[in-house]
């Protein structure tokens, strides 16, 4: 079986490994490298100055920096509390500080590690948190890092909302009861995943390959009544750029099948949570089949001929059967007397 050919997007349950020579690029993305073996590590934080990191058997917290990056990565543990705040504004840094130590001496039974980081190495977060989510600090989000990258943000004002806690003067993210409350209210099931989507596209262009954008995916794909092909992709991901082109073809190759439908999704501005859908590397394709969403079908797009793979492929594993040539004939046949219509 050939290898597969694509970008992959390294999982922080991987260690993070940070190999792929373009370091700008590799730094939106979560890094790939399956490190099953770590050991479980003592926690290690630096204190609220900066200074000598310190060991912590129980107490599961860190401070993010160049020190403790690789020891954060290559935990056991695979949820993650992230606090966000600016270090340059000492007195604002060390509020947020204590008040994370204090949610994890709290919580220090509770599987699920807590880190401060500074905004200034805000970069490698950035594949999940969407464009300048440094102007929102201070911020917490808490990651399910195994799960797709499940997540649940605390904003100022999400706090002041009262729906996990009132700041009480201060800094309604960087107070002891805020943090507090917000583990609790996760581990208590409370808390709704946050989601990102772009805004629906006003122009979908004329091909048969639309965009799709993540608040439409539960309408458009899992309860559309119909074989849906999506096509996971990254902007900067050059081998996605030359596999649309061809993946392209193929849809519009079926365009008049009307019981199959083609998407493609930016995952760097949009969120999927579907327990099928775990995008690992771009391309990433996937057939959600009309009577069976929970399965969908891997399409392999390291395949050579995509538009000749592609076809068998659909009609292999499409639940709705269909016969390309009578649709593509009775297409031509509505054409055509569309046209028809037109000179009377």
């Amino acid at each position: 079986m050939k290898p597969s050919v694509g970008l992959r997007i390294p999982q922080w349950a991987a260690g993070w490994a940070f190999n792929l020579g373009l370091l700008l690029v590799v730094l939106t993305l979560p890094a790939l490298c399956d490190d099953s073996s770590s050991s479980e590590l003592h926690s290690i934080g630096t204190d609220a100055s900066g200074g000598k990191a310190s060991l912590r058997s129980s107490v599961k917290f860190y401070e993010w920096n160049p020190s403790t990056e690789d020891m954060i990565k290559r935990h056991r543990i695979k949820t993650l509390m992230l606090l966000f705040a600016d270090k340059g504004q000492a007195s604002h840094w060390e509020g947020c500080y204590q008040a994370l130590q204090h949610a994890a001496n709290i919580h220090k039974k509770r599987d699920i590690l807590h880190v401060a980081v500074p905004v200034e190495f805000i970069q490698p977060f950035q594949f999940f948190l969407g464009d300048d989510p440094e102007n929102d600090a201070p911020f917490a989000v808490i990651v399910e890092v195994n799960n797709g990258f499940k997540k649940y943000r605390l904003t100022a004002d999400s706090a002041k909302g009262g729906s996990i806690i009132s700041g009480g003067g201060g800094n309604p993210v960087c107070s002891n009861k805020a943090l507090e409350r917000y583990e609790k209210s996760y581990f208590d099931g409370k808390l709704t995943p946050w989601l990102r989507s772009e805004e629906p596209y006003e122009d979908e262009g004329g091909g048969a390959l639309k965009p799709l954008v993540g608040a439409h995916f539960e309408q458009k794909v899992i309860k559309a009544k119909k074989d849906v092909a999506v096509f996971f992709y990254a902007p900067w991901c050059g081998h996605c750029k030359r596999f649309e082109p061809r993946f392209s073809e193929l849809a519009d190759k079926h365009r008049n099948v009307e019981s199959l439908i083609f998407y493609k999704i930016d995952i760097t501005k949009n969120d999927v949570v579907h327990k099928g859908v775990k995008v690992d590397r771009v391309p990433y394709v996937r057939l959600f089949p009309a009577n069976d969403k929970d399965t969908p079908r891997v399409f392999e797009h390291s395949r050579p001929d995509v538009v000749g793979y592609g076809s068998d492929f659909l009609s292999k594993n499409a639940d709705i059967k269909f016969d390309l040539a009578k649709a593509n004939e009775a297409a031509a046949a509505k054409h055509n007397g569309s046209e028809l219509l037109i000179e009377l």
